[in-house]
């Protein structure tokens, strides 16, 4: 949806479907008694999608002559 704003966002992708897969195993291994050692720690990588909204603006090159005021 931010890809088709005027600017496109820059969005965090946060993976709510790898998150969900990684819980819902998570659920499963705890249903089933899986039992482990460690403390259960995962890390979901984020992806961070640049878009025009947080890009910089390239440098003017002309420079416009001032405006008349109006009326004169």
């Amino acid at each position: 949806m931010y890809a088709n704003t005027e600017p496109p966002v820059t969005t965090l992708s946060l993976k709510p479907r790898r998150i969900g897969t990684a819980v819902v195993q998570l659920l499963i291994d705890a249903i089933e008694g899986v039992e482990s050692d460690m403390p259960i720690e995962q890390v979901i990588p984020t992806e961070l999608i640049v878009r025009t909204s947080s890009q910089r603006r390239p440098p003017r090159t002309t420079v416009s002559p001032p405006r008349s005021p109006e009326g004169k």
